[in-house]
């Protein structure tokens, strides 16, 4: 779990690479709270894991905040 706030013209990048074994389970929450002329952006890279999700909760609080989501998952044989 992460909470994340960014201030007015305050900009993040944030990375995320998960591997894990096939009997794992993660489930992450990130919440973003934006102030004006912020900018966030996430890139995920999930491979492995029984279950692996992650739930993003952006709030853009001010004009002109702008959000961008990226993500690649590599599944196999039963993996969600």
């Amino acid at each position: 779990m992460a909470e994340i706030t960014l201030e007015k013209n305050a900009s993040l990048t944030l990375y995320k690479k998960q591997k894990l074994n096939q009997k794992s389970f993660l489930i992450d929450f990130i919440t973003v709270h934006q102030a004006e002329n912020s900018s966030f952006s996430s890139f995920t890279l999930d491979k492995g894991a029984a279950l692996s999700r992650t739930d993003f909760s952006v709030h853009l609080n001010a004009p002109r905040a702008t959000t961008a989501l990226h993500g690649i998952y590599i599944t196999s044989d039963q993996q969600i």
